[in-house]
């Protein structure tokens, strides 16, 4: 058990640090004029929530719980559906394009979560226009 526990919190410490470096370098990016938001912004905003999970995996990993005992009990060909949607992602939105693609993936994944197909459907349509409002319509980065 503290071998687990051990793993956790390097786990955490590793996905922390990531999260320092990636804020940390999109600070170098190029102000825009005007005080618009750079091509900074986004990274920025990863490498914050980067350290927030890792500052979580930290905690979580110091306290104790019986799930500890459970392990992972999840579906592995689920996960590997996953994965395979994150590296079909490029090559499906060069042919259909990134909102298609964006509504086809977040479907799927609902899907592979054991959502029901009507929330599955939803999820896809609110954030496919969540991400299009603020990228495309606010701003104004081309999808």
């Amino acid at each position: 058990m503290k071998a687990l526990r051990s793993v956790e919190s390097i786990l955490g410490i590793i996905i922390l640090l990531i999260g320092v470096f990636v804020f940390i370098t999109s600070r170098q990016f190029p102000p825009m004029p005007e005080g618009h938001p750079g091509p900074g912004l986004f990274p920025a905003v990863i490498g914050v929530c980067f350290m927030l999970c890792g500052v979580l995996q930290l905690i979580t990993s110091f306290r104790s719980s019986e799930i500890d005992s459970v392990g992972f009990s999840g579906d592995w060909i689920k996960v590997l559906l996953m994965f395979v949607v994150i590296l079909v992602f490029p090559f499906v939105k060069e042919a259909l394009g990134f909102l298609p693609t964006i509504s086809i993936c977040v479907f799927v994944v609902g899907l592979l979560m054991r959502l029901p197909v009507l929330h599955a459907v939803l999820a896809a349509i609110g954030t496919t226009g969540f991400i299009y409002l603020i990228f495309d319509v606010t701003l104004h980065v081309p999808l």
